[in-house]
């Protein structure tokens, strides 16, 4: 039950990463943006991947500041995933 849970919200949560990081228009301009966008989020399989580091709270700083810092916008994304995935979802597991 649980892994079908977070699976879903993986999913859910990647598609809207894909839509609003991939499609952002400083990946054509900003090199570090860009950069990071192709490490982590360049498809949806590579996306839900870079959540599961956010489900274990593993090393996210260095993805999510530099996207922050470029798109204050994407506070809201970021804090989303870090409030639902691994403090709400994992809560159900204990």
């Amino acid at each position: 039950y649980t892994f079908v849970l977070v699976s879903i919200m993986l999913y859910v949560f990647g598609a809207m990463a894909v839509e609003l990081i991939t499609n952002n228009q400083l990946v054509d301009t900003d090199i570090e943006f860009r950069t990071i966008v192709q490490d982590h989020f360049s498809t949806l399989p590579e996306t839900m991947l870079t959540l599961m580091q956010f489900v274990c709270l593993d090393s996210i700083g260095a993805i999510y500041r530099p996207l922050i810092q470029k798109q204050p916008h994407l506070l809201f994304y970021f804090t989303g995933v870090i409030l639902v995935i691994p403090i709400v979802l994992m809560n159900l597991v204990t």
